[in-house]
């Protein structure tokens, strides 16, 4: 600031009048009401001060960054996304007072490419936003478990399979479907 944006018209009787503030420059660390004390020196050097209010506000809003991600849901078919893992650098010319991520959980109906939205606020209340796409992987492989030795009777001379009579299998996502190297049996491989 100058003095000029605090001075309410003083003046001397007899000469001109130099101006001076204790404070001029401001930063974030300001921000809120600062008490400036304005001092009139005449000619003579004779001094006289008042003291005004300038309110210091930060009315710019932060930068968002956003970066894709891949996503990989665990052994129960939840993930949990972070913040931090979508944030690419955000910032502000004063500070980031924080930082979220909507939505932040996935399952397994959520496999594929997913928006998600990065709020970055300051201190002083002012929010910007980004997007990313989160790619949500299932990477976990079902759980099966054979029943062993399992017997089938021949009719006709032949006789299929079905793997689900012999074999159960569980998965992170749900419903699993079993299929057997071979299916279909005749005469020729008793035993």
């Amino acid at each position: 600031i100058t003095t000029a944006d605090i001075d309410n018209g003083s003046s001397d009787v007899c000469s001109a009048v130099t101006l001076s503030l204790s404070q001029m420059t401001f930063d974030s660390s300001d921000i809120g009401v600062q008490s400036v004390t304005l001092t009139g020196v005449d000619a003579s050097g004779n001094t006289s001060t008042c003291v005004a209010s300038v309110t210091v506000e930060d009315n710019i809003a932060p930068v968002a960054l956003c970066q894709d991600v891949t996503l990989q849901l665990d052994g129960s078919g939840q993930a949990v996304l972070t913040a931090s893992m979508v944030d690419a650098g955000s910032s502000d010319n004063c500070m980031v007072s924080s930082v979220l991520v909507s939505p932040n959980t996935f399952d397994c109906t959520e496999i594929g490419a997913n928006t998600v939205t990065l709020m970055v606020s300051d201190g002083s209340g002012n929010t910007s936003t980004c997007t990313a796409t989160v790619t949500v992987e299932d990477n976990v492989a079902p759980v099966l478990t054979c029943a062993g030795t399992y017997s089938y009777v021949l009719v006709g001379g032949t006789v299929t399979i079905d793997p689900n009579d012999f074999a159960t299998a569980t998965d992170n996502c749900g419903m699993v479907s079993l299929s057997a190297n071979h299916s279909a049996f005749d005469c020729t491989q008793l035993g």
